[in-house]
């Protein structure tokens, strides 16, 4: 829908300007506690099976990846402020330069990785998620973040089921949901319960910082 590029695109300048102390407060303390590079990305899966670079800023150690591939624990691989900014989602912040580009939009989706992708599809068959783009939040990621009595009442007036074998058939299930029955009405909804995680997560991170 046009009018949705059009409101990605006001929208993301805005933020961009607005943010500008917050992208440079962020870069410090990333670079602070773990040098360069402060901006980590990473090939995903876009809108129409088109691949795209996703920007992010760095929250793990800087070989993560290989030590993943050995088998290291992947907490173990988050760095100090990495931990922080993910409980509040400033790591997405670059994004917003994914969305004025035009390869995300606010809401959608959580990007695949490429490999991801290919491995799931094979199973569950999810090539009518790339729709549409991918989004810097979704219905699926907004209800993650939220306490887990407050995602499965949702969940339950939505009528998903709130379990499932595996997480990740979870989230395929509510992604799906979200392709099927996506409105105006459902994305004002998202933001609605983004915001509200955001709060929720804000909170908790300072009742561990100062308790």
């Amino acid at each position: 829908m046009k009018y949705i590029r059009f409101f990605d695109i006001i929208f993301s300048l805005i933020l961009l300007i607005i943010l500008i102390p917050v992208y440079f407060i962020v870069s410090v303390f990333v670079f602070s506690f773990s040098g360069f590079p402060v901006f980590y990305h990473q090939k995903r899966m876009g809108k129409n099976k088109k691949i795209f670079t996703l920007y992010k800023f760095r929250t793990m150690i800087i070989n993560a990846e290989k030590c993943q591939k050995k088998g290291t624990d992947t907490n173990k691989l988050i760095t100090f402020p990495g931990c922080i900014i993910r409980k509040i989602y400033l790591d997405e912040l670059p994004q917003l330069f994914n969305i004025l580009k035009g390869n995300m939009s606010f809401i959608g989706p959580r990007p695949y990785g490429v490999k991801e992708f290919k491995k799931l599809n094979s199973v569950y068959n999810i090539e009518d998620i790339l729709a549409v783009r991918p989004g810097l939040t979704g219905l699926e990621s907004a209800l993650d973040y939220l306490p887990k009595n407050k995602s499965r009442n949702i969940l339950k007036k939505l009528g998903i089921k709130a379990n499932y074998k595996s997480f990740i058939e979870h989230k395929i299930v509510i992604n799906k949901y979200y392709m099927h029955y996506k409105s105006f009405f459902l994305n004002i909804k998202i933001i609605y319960w983004t915001i509200l995680s955001f709060i929720y997560n804000v909170v908790l991170l300072f009742e561990k910082l100062f308790k």
